[in-house]
């Protein structure tokens, strides 16, 4: 299944009648680079609207976050979602995920952007060299599942104005892109609401498109599996197994694309100025719903366990209901 056949059979869905408190969840901002990564391999140098860019950071239970260079990168086809021989991925030598640390280079800039990730076609074979066995096909496997019930989760905030807390600081951001779009609503909500489920889909001027997926995996804590932070001293280090990760908690964010409804390659060029300035815009719903992790051979009964999220998803059949007991206080 595409992620658009996914997408439309959520549009136009039932309403829920719980309300939620008032949480800052609905954000727009203009497009920038992000991370610390030197990230290479990319469809395109610019966002394309049939992939995410997806970065995974794995945090110890108890322990701080890491220094802002994700443990795993991923560039995920929309429109082939679950082929991973379609995927993009690539780790650097100092993610956590790593069998082994490489060691030290003797010639590095001090201008240099970071650790280097060069994004290859995934394979079996090559992901069972860096790390332990079945890890890479279970992260990107665990990375389309949580796209696909975030995704739904996030169209379930557009059914009521009250998910969303106002950002006055957005409201300019917000008419620009109402104008570009053509869209006759000036209620901030109502024009996020308008980008995702309009009704006149077909004279529609944008298309929304899941472009950056940042995602935690929080590790369940345990005095004999602790995972030791690699450095260029460590080799090898402490390596994170399959059965280590499904153990953990994932949670995240998305962020959607502005695209010209007619062509999903170009971002939307919205007007920012009276001097004919133009900016691309990307809106981040921000609810980090921490989603159980789990091995299939565990009897799991928890309800806000991924996989029988996603398996509801499939079927079309997850409800706001089985949502909201998983939702996290935004911080």
């Amino acid at each position: 299944m595409s992620f658009w056949e996914l997408f439309s059979q959520w549009q136009g869905g039932a309403a829920f009648a719980t309300v939620l408190a008032a949480i800052p969840i609905l954000s727009i901002f203009a497009l920038s680079s992000q991370g610390r990564l030197n990230i290479t391999g990319w469809e395109s140098s610019t966002f394309h609207g049939l992939y995410s860019r997806v970065k995974l950071f794995i945090k110890n239970n108890g322990g701080s976050q890491q220094n802002g260079t994700a443990d795993l990168v991923a560039q995920v086809p929309l429109s082939e979602l679950g082929n991973y021989s379609k995927y993009k991925w690539c780790i650097s030598d100092s993610s956590k995920l790593k069998k082994t640390v490489s060691e030290p280079q003797t010639s590095v800039s001090a201008e240099t952007t970071g650790p280097k990730c060069e994004l290859q076609y995934f394979s079996v074979g090559s992901s069972e060299n860096q790390l332990e066995s079945g890890v890479a096909s279970y992260l990107l496997e665990t990375i389309t599942k949580y796209l696909e019930v975030q995704h739904v989760a996030n169209m379930f905030v557009l059914y009521d104005k009250n998910t969303q807390q106002e950002n006055k600081s957005s409201n300019g951001a917000v008419t620009k892109i109402a104008n570009a779009c053509k869209i006759s609503k000036s209620d901030a909500f109502e024009v996020v609401k308008e980008l995702f489920l309009g009704s006149e889909k077909w004279s529609k001027n944008c298309l929304m498109s899941p472009i950056i997926v940042d995602l935690e995996l929080k590790l369940n804590g345990s005095t004999s599996t602790t995972v030791v932070t690699q450095t260029a001293e460590t080799t090898p280090s402490a390596s994170l197994t399959k059965e280590k990760l499904q153990s953990g908690t994932l949670s995240g964010r998305i962020n959607y694309g502005i695209f010209d409804y007619s062509s999903y390659k170009k971002l939307k060029e919205i007007p920012s100025s009276n001097n004919g300035g133009n900016k691309n815009y990307s809106l981040k719903i921000n609810w980090p719903i921490p989603y159980k992790l789990s091995s299939p051979s565990r009897d799991n009964t928890d309800p806000c366990s991924l996989e029988k999220l996603h398996e509801k998803t499939r079927k079309r059949e997850l409800k706001w209901e089985d949502i909201k007991s998983c939702i996290s206080s935004v911080s």
